[in-house]
């Protein structure tokens, strides 16, 4: 950002040094310039020969200024000037070199000379004085906008670093928040392994003793037995696949990879929607840590609930691949072919769906977005379904 700034203090300001350059050179053109000192000797000077000898030098000096007016509108009047020096000068010099000259011609060209010399200095300091003006016009608009500018840049510094604080800040709640929820998640499922599940079990053993010892004697109480029976059976496996929900218990140890393909073939057991995951070869899930992992599998686990809930799809799909060739960027996309949500959420861009919507679904996987530093697009149409499209970026275990 200084540096940034360093530049453009640079370009603002080299344009006025230039400028005060070109006015200082100008200046100095102006009054080193000796016509006026050369033409007051000559005009005192008696002997003729130092006088042609002043006058040479005074020619010289007229015929070799090159002063240029940097105003286009007093150009003509400059060169009209010049023109009169010149003419005048050359006429003078005849005049001095006549073996006889007319003292009156004379005497009305010197006094014509000196006219147009002190008029051309004149001139030249007009030209200094407006390009001075002009100088200090353009340095106070040059300050003025070099001040502005650094209040601005002070500003939006300040407004930048109090941005990114409470995006920190921001992030690191959504981190504690969904910490919590993890932690309140793992509760939820030791309690039902160990009181709800428990229970069943007992259940089971119970109905199974009470089916020995029946002996099978009527056919409609052993039936009942045998609905108890599967409908606990049922209850247990239920009650397994919500706690595999609130937490895999693989996480820590189990491959990213595998617990993605898993989780499709649990889909597809469970519920009459064909699941399908697929893995591009080459894709190091190893690198990611347990917390990266858990947040990518919530965001997906989100995904795949909406689409079986309230999509109708028949189909889903998880695909992970590289975002290109040479990025170490992960893309997983979750697709189906349900109807989508574009009936509840107004169409809008995918990055505004999750901003704008009060769903408390998208906002968790927006929030695991961050923490992750991952980008989230969601596409939903109502013919094609939904695409969710998460790009991690591959970072070392934290």
């Amino acid at each position: 950002m200084h540096k940034f700034t360093s530049f453009i203090l640079l370009i603002i300001l080299t344009p006025a040094i230039l400028f005060a350059h070109n006015e200082s050179t100008m200046r100095q053109n102006i009054y080193e310039c000796q016509m006026a000192d050369i033409w007051n000797k000559y005009e005192i000077e008696e002997n003729i020969e130092v006088k042609k000898q002043l006058f040479a030098e005074l020619k010289q000096h007229i015929n070799s200024h090159n002063f240029v007016t940097p105003v286009t509108q007093l150009r003509d009047q400059q060169e009209e000037l010049i023109r009169l020096l010149v003419d005048t000068a050359d006429g003078l010099e005849k005049e001095i070199y006549k073996p006889v000259p007319d003292l009156r011609q004379k005497q009305f060209l010197e006094h014509q000379l000196q006219s147009h010399i002190f008029s051309y200095l004149e001139f030249e300091k007009t030209i200094s004085d407006f390009k001075s003006e002009q100088f200090w016009k353009i340095t106070r608009i040059i300050l003025f906008v070099l001040v502005l500018f650094i209040f601005s840049t002070i500003f939006l510094t300040f407004n930048y670093n109090n941005a990114k604080q409470r995006a920190k800040r921001q992030k690191d709640y959504n981190s504690r928040i969904i910490k919590v929820q993890e932690e309140e998640r793992e509760r939820l499922s030791r309690e039902l392994h160990d009181t709800v599940t428990q229970d069943i079990r007992t259940s089971l053993l119970y109905v199974r003793n009470l089916k020995e010892k029946q002996g099978y004697t009527q056919a409609e109480e052993r039936e009942l037995i045998e609905k108890i029976e599967n409908l606990e059976t049922q209850n247990l496996i239920n009650i397994r696949n919500i706690i595999q929900n609130l937490t895999p218990p693989e996480i820590e140890t189990c491959s990213l990879q595998n617990l993605l393909a898993e989780y499709c073939n649990n889909i597809s057991q469970m519920t009459d929607i064909k699941c399908t995951f697929y893995a591009e070869k080459g894709i190091h899930f190893e690198k990611f840590s347990s917390i990266q992992k858990l947040n990518i599998f919530r965001i997906i686990q989100e995904s795949t609930t909406n689409a079986i809930k309230h999509a109708d799809a028949s189909e889903i799909n998880i695909i992970v691949r590289k975002e290109s060739e040479n990025s170490s960027n992960l893309v997983f996309f979750i697709s189906d072919d349900g109807h989508g949500f574009t009936e509840k959420i107004p169409p809008l861009r995918n990055d505004d769906i999750t901003n704008q919507s009060t769903h408390l679904g998208l906002q968790g996987m927006r929030i695991r977005a961050q923490i992750l530093n991952a980008r989230l697009d969601i596409l939903s149409d109502e013919e094609c379904g939904t695409e969710i499209r998460v790009v991690v970026p591959m970072s070392p275990k934290v």
